[in-house]
């Protein structure tokens, strides 16, 4: 009986498992770019990083876009 138990406990634990990733929301990020003077930059290449490390080594780019 005690087995039983167990196996149900992890059983539970297993199947009730839900991604804590998983988007809930709608989400969306507006860039502009701007030069010194306070001009926005034309196709301007914009690359997000996950962490600090990835950015100052440039690897490991999570999205990569060129804006119009």
């Amino acid at each position: 009986m005690k087995t039983f138990i167990l196996f149900a406990a992890v059983a539970l634990l297993t199947f009730s498992y839900t991604s804590t990733s998983a988007q809930i929301l709608n989400t969306s990020l507006t860039i502009s770019v701007r030069d010194e003077v306070g001009n926005i930059v034309s196709g301007a290449e914009v690359k997000l990083f996950e962490n600090e490390q990835d950015y100052l080594k440039e690897v490991n780019v999570v999205c990569r876009r060129n804006l119009r």
